[in-house]
């Protein structure tokens, strides 16, 4: 996949710029997520964005002078969605059931074209924040899997980002890098594969 390098101005954050409202800001980068999950970066267009959002070019660029820019401060400020969730004391049906949720947000066109994107723009600023998304997405699994070690029901040297890593991982590569729909049995599977009868 093709790298974006972003060399943004550091005189001002990405998702507050000088000079514009927040309702002005907000419609710049909902249309810029909107068209992002419906064509991906690669044919993302300033010009588009502008239209969707009903503004004119020139208030985009001099907020976001490139669209890797643009893109950062859309994905920076997408909110987590609330995922209501209430453990059961089992760590294997929990896991099953945020893995379920996960897969259930994976299937949404904007979802993985926000993925595919902040993997496409490279550069440090890019990683400060795929590592703040990444902590941010593991963090429901390492709270289970954590608590499942204090119970005593997974092993004390459990490694609880590493396992929670491993088990979102088939699900990211199937949707993401790969294109293709989550069946149905493959949180199951990979539920059965890294907590095997007898361990969880």
């Amino acid at each position: 996949m093709p790298k974006v390098s972003s060399k943004r101005s550091r005189s001002r954050p990405r998702g507050r710029p000088a000079g514009g409202s927040d309702e002005l800001v907000r419609r710049i980068l909902d249309a810029t997520l909107e068209l992002l999950g419906a064509s991906g970066l690669a044919a993302l267009k300033v010009d588009d964005v502008a239209r969707a959002a009903n503004v004119n070019k020139t208030s985009v660029y001099r907020r976001w002078p490139t669209k890797a820019d643009l893109v950062l401060a859309a994905i920076e400020q997408t909110p987590e969605p609330p995922v209501p969730f209430r453990e059961t004391g089992d760590v294997r049906a929990d896991l099953t059931r945020l893995l379920r949720k996960k897969a259930k947000v994976l299937a949404q066109p904007q979802a993985v074209g926000l993925a595919r994107a902040l993997a496409a723009i490279d550069d440090d600023s890019t990683r400060e924040l795929a590592r703040t998304l990444r902590a941010r997405s593991l963090a429901p699994l390492v709270e289970v899997i954590e608590n499942a070690v204090a119970r005593g029901e997974l092993a004390a040297d459990t490694r609880a980002e590493l396992l929670a890593e491993l088990l979102l991982a088939p699900l990211t590569n199937r949707a993401v890098m790969l294109g293709l729909p989550i069946e149905p049995t493959l949180v199951d599977d990979v539920i059965a594969q890294l907590l095997p009868r007898g361990q969880g």
